[in-house]
């Protein structure tokens, strides 16, 4: 069994070197320097939330030798579609599952969680995947491109943060492109929504 870790940190949806973070009231884009967001107006300025004290949470999920990146990922999503938390850090142990013939994938055995909490949050986080194998060597560029086509599906979506995880054994190779991405809810029941100003779920406004 090999095993890979890979840690990477989300912070309020800044990707690092990009040049541009997400608004944290209505998810899009904007550039880094911004004092006001371009799309909604609202203050960017961080100060208030700099002088309180950030508590971290720590969720960590494990998997067993014979599970697979489809119940995993589902496994981790519902937890975190009950949560009202932004995620500042999360981290992959990865390992070659081979337990059945044809069906070897890379697949997490352990997801660790670093959040923050927050009342009545107007977003929620969610994990994605695509996978491939062969019997030869292979780059990322095909699961990269097809993370590309689904932000194009997946509009009303914004990924924060892209891990990818590979292992090989005996001339096999499998890669996992996992992503976890941000879409808006209803700060009440956690429903998805996308332009609504009524929850269709539990009829609350959204402002």
């Amino acid at each position: 069994m090999f095993k890979e870790e890979i840690a990477g940190d989300v912070c309020d949806f800044r990707e690092k070197g990009s040049g541009y973070m997400f608004c944290r009231f209505c998810g899009k884009e904007t550039p880094n320097d911004s004092k006001f967001c371009q799309h909604c107006g609202k203050s960017l300025e961080m100060q208030s939330c700099q002088k309180r004290e950030i508590v971290l949470r720590d969720k960590t999920f494990h998997f067993g030798g014979l599970s697979y990146n489809t119940g995993n990922i589902k496994i981790v999503n519902e937890w975190l579609r009950d949560q009202s938390i932004v995620v500042k850090e999360i981290s992959f142990h990865t390992f070659m599952n081979h337990n059945i013939p044809l069906k070897l994938e890379t697949v997490p055995s352990r997801i660790q969680i670093k959040y923050e909490e927050r009342l009545t949050y107007p977003f929620i986080f969610q994990l994605g995947f695509f996978k491939k194998s062969a019997l030869f060597s292979m780059s990322y560029e095909g699961l990269d491109n097809e993370l590309e086509k689904w932000k194009l599906r997946n509009s009303d979506c914004r990924v924060v943060l892209t891990k990818r995880c590979g292992h090989q054994l005996n001339g096999y190779n499998t890669k996992s492109l996992y992503y976890l991405y941000i879409e808006k809810a209803c700060p009440k029941c956690r429903t998805p929504i996308q332009n609504e100003n009524v929850c269709p779920n539990c009829g609350n406004t959204i402002s």
